[in-house]
């Protein structure tokens, strides 16, 4: 009954996110620093009401019109920005550098970071104009999005956004700088002596071993079943690939060792590498991909590009004050 009652708690703590907490202090908080050597008609709202609209905006998919209703009815008609204002606003807020940090946030919870793995999935674009594609015969596509997160807390440490024709692979390099780069200026956040990076089979490219010793972290990729000792281009990937599917290490000897083994050999090779390495913690990406679509779906309403890439990032910040929450909620529990 406890574990079901502390469970439970989780899940209550993230609701204050379903709630627009808005005032006037909150409009006016900033507003004449942003007046300052401002040309034209002065700034009225602060940039951080309306990041607090953005926020509640993509947690519940609220249109911009019902969104200056809602508004309306918190702080009265007179004292509240109309719908174009909102989206105006909303879409000059800046992920990268909003008031020096980026949209990734510091949590009060103590974590060591051991493992962190990343993947991909698809997010759908917006709907309207369906039937210009099944007319016409044209694909809609769909929006990509790559993400890099710690396997215990399922907290996302880096973030990139392509459309459909981007491979997982070249991405796989920006995502562990940024990752690393988010876990240095954490102060609440340390990474292990051994840091893990596990991926699938797609990530499997010398440039991605060679990053990962250039990043002194220990990489966690399935090798290709075609892996041949002649490859060339990195000695870390054929050091991985003699360690995962011969289970021996580099020298003449055991590259003589390595061509004789079978295929079922090297693969009965492999699931032992894939349970000495913990290759199984690589899931808790898929666990996190799935909570991001259930709690803030996996419908974009943006249309152009970099507005597309902003919500994203939005649901991404939402999803880690989630994370967050539920931290905080057992911390405070134990």
């Amino acid at each position: 009954m406890y574990e079901k009652k502390y469970d439970d708690r989780r899940y209550i703590s993230r609701g204050k996110f379903y709630v627009l907490h808005l005032d006037n202090t909150i409009m006016e908080q900033g507003v004449e620093q942003l007046n300052e050597n401002k040309v034209g008609y002065p700034f009225v709202y602060s940039d951080e009401c309306f990041m607090v609209m953005a926020l509640f905006r993509n947690t519940i998919g609220t249109p911009y019109r019902q969104l200056q209703g809602i508004i309306e009815e918190i702080l009265g008609k007179e004292n509240s920005p109309n719908f174009s204002a909102i989206y105006k606003r909303i879409n000059k807020i800046s992920l990268e550098d909003n008031n020096g940090s980026s949209w990734f946030s510091d949590g009060k919870t103590k974590t060591e970071i051991v493992f962190l793995a990343g993947d991909s999935t698809g997010l759908k674009p917006t709907s309207r104009g369906d039937w210009m594609g099944e007319k016409w015969n044209i694909k809609r596509g769909f929006i990509k999005l790559h993400i890099m997160v710690d396997s215990k807390t399922k907290k996302i440490y880096a973030v990139s956004i392509t459309d459909e024709k981007s491979g997982d692979a070249p991405e796989f390099e920006k995502l562990l700088s940024e990752a690393l780069y988010n876990i240095e200026n954490s102060t609440n956040v340390v990474p292990s002596e051994e840091l893990l990076v596990g991926c699938d089979g797609a990530y499997d490219s010398n440039d991605n071993f060679d990053e990962c010793e250039k990043q002194n972290v220990t990489p966690v990729i399935p090798i290709r079943k075609n892996f041949s000792v002649k490859t060339k281009g990195s000695d870390v990937r054929k050091k991985q690939g003699l360690l995962q599917l011969g289970d021996c290490k580099i020298n003449h000897k055991n590259v003589k060792m390595f061509n004789d083994l079978t295929e079922e050999q090297k693969m009965q090779n492999k699931k032992q590498w894939k349970k000495d390495v913990g290759y199984g913690r690589r899931w808790s990406v898929e666990i996190a991909i799935s909570t991001f679509k259930r709690v803030l779906s996996e419908n974009i309403s943006a249309r152009i590009w970099c507005n597309v890439a902003r919500e994203i990032k939005f649901k991404v910040m939402i999803y880690n004050l989630m994370i967050d929450a539920t931290l905080e909620q057992e911390m405070n529990q134990n």
